[in-house]
Protein backbone atom coordinates (compact mmCIF):
# COMPACT_ATOMS: atom_id res chain seq x y z
CA UNK A 1 0.00 0.00 0.00
CA UNK A 2 1.44 3.75 -0.84
CA UNK A 3 0.01 6.94 0.54
CA UNK A 4 -0.18 10.13 -0.78
CA UNK A 5 -0.80 13.35 0.61
CA UNK A 6 -4.05 13.71 1.01
CA UNK A 7 -4.27 10.69 2.83
CA UNK A 8 -5.46 9.15 6.60
CA UNK A 9 -1.79 8.66 7.65
CA UNK A 10 -1.37 4.76 8.86
CA UNK A 11 -1.41 4.16 12.52
CA UNK A 12 1.83 2.78 13.98
CA UNK A 13 3.03 1.58 17.37
CA UNK A 14 6.44 0.44 18.14
CA UNK A 15 8.77 0.57 20.79
CA UNK A 16 11.29 3.46 21.43
CA UNK A 17 15.30 3.12 22.09
CA UNK A 18 14.05 4.21 26.18
CA UNK A 19 11.51 1.12 26.19
CA UNK A 20 8.57 3.59 25.95
CA UNK A 21 5.83 2.38 23.29
CA UNK A 22 5.60 5.54 20.43
CA UNK A 23 2.03 5.38 18.36
CA UNK A 24 1.27 8.11 15.73
CA UNK A 25 -2.61 8.31 17.43
CA UNK A 26 -0.88 9.44 20.68
CA UNK A 27 0.02 12.83 18.93
CA UNK A 28 -3.30 13.08 16.86
CA UNK A 29 -5.36 16.68 18.35
CA UNK A 30 -2.10 17.77 19.69
CA UNK A 31 1.07 18.34 17.76
CA UNK A 32 1.91 17.12 14.05
CA UNK A 33 4.37 14.73 13.35
CA UNK A 34 7.44 14.43 10.88
CA UNK A 35 8.13 10.66 10.21
CA UNK A 36 11.49 9.75 9.12
CA UNK A 37 12.17 6.34 7.19
CA UNK A 38 16.00 5.65 7.54
CA UNK A 39 17.89 2.93 5.56
CA UNK A 40 20.15 2.01 8.61
CA UNK A 41 21.92 2.56 11.59
CA UNK A 42 25.65 4.14 11.57
CA UNK A 43 25.11 4.58 7.88
CA UNK A 44 26.73 8.42 6.89
CA UNK A 45 23.96 9.60 5.23
CA UNK A 46 21.31 8.76 7.92
CA UNK A 47 23.77 9.88 10.96
CA UNK A 48 23.81 13.10 9.22
CA UNK A 49 20.05 13.25 8.68
CA UNK A 50 19.33 12.53 12.32
CA UNK A 51 21.96 14.31 14.05
CA UNK A 52 20.42 17.67 11.81
CA UNK A 53 16.96 16.98 12.81
CA UNK A 54 18.07 16.90 16.16
CA UNK A 55 19.77 19.91 15.98
CA UNK A 56 16.83 21.83 15.12
CA UNK A 57 14.55 20.16 17.66
CA UNK A 58 13.81 24.06 18.76
CA UNK A 59 12.10 24.78 15.22
CA UNK A 60 10.13 21.71 15.20
CA UNK A 61 8.61 22.25 19.11
CA UNK A 62 8.36 26.33 17.97
CA UNK A 63 5.90 24.64 15.04
CA UNK A 64 4.32 22.08 17.37
CA UNK A 65 5.72 18.97 15.67
CA UNK A 66 6.80 15.97 17.03
CA UNK A 67 10.11 14.10 15.06
CA UNK A 68 9.78 10.30 14.99
CA UNK A 69 12.23 8.19 13.07
CA UNK A 70 11.88 4.33 12.15
CA UNK A 71 13.99 2.14 10.32
CA UNK A 72 14.54 -1.58 10.19
CA UNK A 73 17.24 -1.78 12.73
CA UNK A 74 16.83 -3.53 15.86
CA UNK A 75 16.26 -1.44 18.86
CA UNK A 76 19.80 -2.27 20.43
CA UNK A 77 21.28 -1.52 17.17
CA UNK A 78 19.28 2.30 17.35
CA UNK A 79 20.65 2.69 21.10
CA UNK A 80 24.00 2.15 20.17
CA UNK A 81 23.35 4.59 16.98
CA UNK A 82 22.11 7.10 18.74
CA UNK A 83 24.96 7.21 21.69
CA UNK A 84 27.41 7.25 18.83
CA UNK A 85 25.96 10.25 17.64
CA UNK A 86 25.71 11.88 21.09
CA UNK A 87 21.84 11.40 21.62
CA UNK A 88 18.72 11.64 19.80
CA UNK A 89 16.13 13.44 21.46
CA UNK A 90 13.21 12.24 19.94
CA UNK A 91 11.79 9.08 19.49
CA UNK A 92 13.52 6.26 17.20
CA UNK A 93 11.54 2.98 16.01
CA UNK A 94 12.08 -0.27 15.53
CA UNK A 95 10.55 -1.78 12.38
CA UNK A 96 12.24 -5.08 11.93
CA UNK A 97 9.59 -6.94 9.88
CA UNK A 98 8.42 -3.53 7.82
CA UNK A 99 4.72 -3.71 8.85
CA UNK A 100 5.58 0.38 9.02
CA UNK A 101 7.55 0.97 6.05
CA UNK A 102 4.73 -1.46 4.22
CA UNK A 103 2.01 0.58 5.57
CA UNK A 104 3.50 3.96 3.87
CA UNK A 105 4.30 2.36 0.76
CA UNK A 106 8.38 2.68 1.52
CA UNK A 107 9.42 -1.10 1.98
CA UNK A 108 11.95 -2.60 -0.59
CA UNK A 109 12.27 -6.40 -1.39
CA UNK A 110 15.95 -6.37 -0.08
CA UNK A 111 14.27 -6.30 3.08
CA UNK A 112 15.25 -2.72 4.32
CA UNK A 113 13.16 0.59 3.58
CA UNK A 114 13.32 3.36 1.20
CA UNK A 115 14.11 6.38 2.91
CA UNK A 116 11.59 9.31 3.03
CA UNK A 117 9.62 11.67 5.37
CA UNK A 118 5.95 11.81 6.03
CA UNK A 119 4.58 15.37 7.48
CA UNK A 120 1.40 14.50 9.27
CA UNK A 121 -0.76 17.02 10.71
CA UNK A 122 -2.75 17.37 13.76
CA UNK A 123 -5.67 15.82 12.27
CA UNK A 124 -3.59 12.73 11.36
CA UNK A 125 -3.70 13.51 7.57
CA UNK A 126 -0.48 13.18 5.18
CA UNK A 127 0.51 16.93 4.08
CA UNK A 128 3.78 16.79 2.83
CA UNK A 129 6.42 13.53 1.37
CA UNK A 130 9.89 12.91 0.14
CA UNK A 131 10.75 9.50 -0.70
CA UNK A 132 14.35 9.95 -1.78
CA UNK A 133 15.82 8.40 -4.93
CA UNK A 134 19.48 8.92 -4.41
CA UNK A 135 20.45 9.35 -0.53
CA UNK A 136 21.71 12.48 -0.12
CA UNK A 137 21.13 13.47 -2.83
CA UNK A 138 17.39 13.84 -2.65
CA UNK A 139 17.42 14.85 0.87
CA UNK A 140 15.04 17.19 2.25
CA UNK A 141 16.58 20.40 3.52
CA UNK A 142 15.88 22.12 6.62
CA UNK A 143 13.71 25.08 4.53
CA UNK A 144 11.77 22.70 2.81
CA UNK A 145 10.59 20.64 6.01
CA UNK A 146 10.20 23.92 7.99
CA UNK A 147 8.48 25.25 5.00
CA UNK A 148 5.71 22.14 4.55
CA UNK A 149 5.40 22.64 8.11
CA UNK A 150 4.54 26.16 8.05
CA UNK A 151 1.93 26.02 5.38
CA UNK A 152 0.33 24.09 7.36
Amino acid sequence: MSVSIGDKAPNFAATSINDRQVSLADYQGKSNVFVVFYFADFSSVCSDQLSTYNKHLDGFRERETQVIAVSRDSSFSHKAFCESLGGIDFPVLSDMNLKIAGDYGVSLESGANDRAEFLVDKEGIIRWTNIEETPGNDTATMDDIFGAIDSL
